[in-house]
């Protein structure tokens, strides 16, 4: 398994769902087992900040923990950089991940008719 930098158009055709939006403006990474992307998410560097968006993982490796080890690695990453805190925004369907690494939740707000998570992350 292993982090790599991905484009925007590698990141914009493997990323298949409607309520995440692949702006070019975000550098993309991906997550890689036996050299197949599994994972994926934008990351936005701010002066105060890094935000995480467009969390995905194709369905057939759902559930299996693949999303929850690559924030992880992500997330060891910027710290090792010196980033302080990270941001980010989820659904109801990956909350609980967001939650077991350490995130708070600081806010919510509907997207797209459902409730969207504002979480942060000192690290």
């Amino acid at each position: 398994m292993d982090i790599r930098k991905i484009d925007y158009q590698t990141a914009k055709n493997f990323i298949k769902d409607d309520l995440l939006i692949v702006k070019p403006e975000y550098d993309y990474c991906g997550y890689f087992i036996n050299n197949e992307l599994v994972s994926a998410c934008g990351l936005e560097f701010k002066d105060t900040y890094t935000q995480i968006y467009c969390n995905y993982t194709a369905p057939e490796y759902r559930k299996k923990g693949y999303i929850t080890q690559f924030i992880f690695e992500i997330l060891l990453c910027l710290a090792e950089s010196g980033a302080g805190l990270v941001k980010g925004n989820c659904l109801e369907t990956s909350i609980n991940i967001y939650k077991k690494l350490g995130f708070s939740v600081v806010g919510t707000e509907i997207y797209r008719g459902q409730t969207a998570y504002k979480v942060e992350k000192v690290i």
